[in-house]
């Protein structure tokens, strides 16, 4: 969910409460996470032409 939120910008705190997210350092780990996809070539390559 973090990761979704994320890539539409939901802002870290709204996210954080609606998972009931305690500790924004464990929530900071999984948005940062999801910056790996973007820009990512993995999703050129599988795109379908």
């Amino acid at each position: 969910m973090m990761t979704a939120a994320d890539r539409k910008g939901v802002p870290l705190e709204a996210a954080m409460q609606h998972g009931r997210w305690k500790d924004a350092r464990t929530a900071r780990g999984y948005r940062r996470h999801s910056s790996l996809w973007q820009g990512n070539f993995t999703g050129r390559l599988l795109a379908e032409e």
